[in-house]
């Protein structure tokens, strides 16, 4: 039996997404990829996804944030240029495996773009 805690969607956020369900089967099925194209996810959703989720999945080689269109930040993925900053920072840090990361239409700007660039792609070989 595992010792690892399972990713809980914090309770302030708010009632669970229906995408937060990849994120435990991710957890469960000790999965390599976690696609969550086109999931509304928002600046809070990332925010729940770098904090809850990302630290209880560190096997990730890929992580799909992408989105078909880029809207405000309340629709598609769109987690922004502070969202991407804590990506850099205090998510990708937890999948020393991931090589593959898609944030197209995001709207994450050069903010983002730099603390990506700076502190969060040490093994990264295709970003998007």
């Amino acid at each position: 039996m595992s010792d690892r805690s399972a990713p809980i969607w914090p309770a302030e956020y708010g009632g669970e997404p229906g995408w937060w369900q990849r994120v435990r089967s991710a957890f469960e099925d000790n999965e390599t990829t976690l696609d969550l194209f086109d999931c509304q996810i928002g600046l809070e959703g990332g925010r729940a996804l770098v904090e809850r989720g990302l630290p209880h999945l560190p096997q990730l080689t890929t992580l799909n944030l992408g989105a078909e269109y880029s809207f405000s930040a309340s629709g598609y993925n769109s987690i922004g240029p502070e969202g991407a900053a804590a990506l850099a920072t205090q998510g990708l840090p937890h999948v020393t495996q991931l090589t593959s990361l898609d944030l197209s239409r995001n709207s994450i700007g050069d903010e983002g773009g730099t603390a990506l660039a700076t502190q969060g792609l040490p093994h990264v070989t295709q970003l998007t």
